[in-house]
């Protein structure tokens, strides 16, 4: 068994820019992520990863598996 691992996402600043497009909160927020240091997108991306494999990781990955594979 290969023991290789394969890229799921990834963060960009743009992508938290995104997220509140059209909300009342997007000066605001694009105001913000520009005083962002790569270290608070570290942190953040750490955040959103532990958050993604806690909550929906094991039980997509199930799924999208099953749908495919089964």
């Amino acid at each position: 068994m290969s023991e290789k691992y394969y890229r799921i996402t990834s963060l960009h600043k743009k992508d938290i820019i995104k997220a509140f497009e059209d909300t009342e909160h997007e000066e605001t927020v694009k105001q913000k992520v520009l005083e962002m240091t790569d270290e608070d997108m570290e942190n953040l991306a750490g955040k959103l990863a532990d958050d993604y494999c806690e909550q929906l990781f094991w039980n997509s990955l199930k799924t999208i598996f099953e749908s495919k594979h089964l």
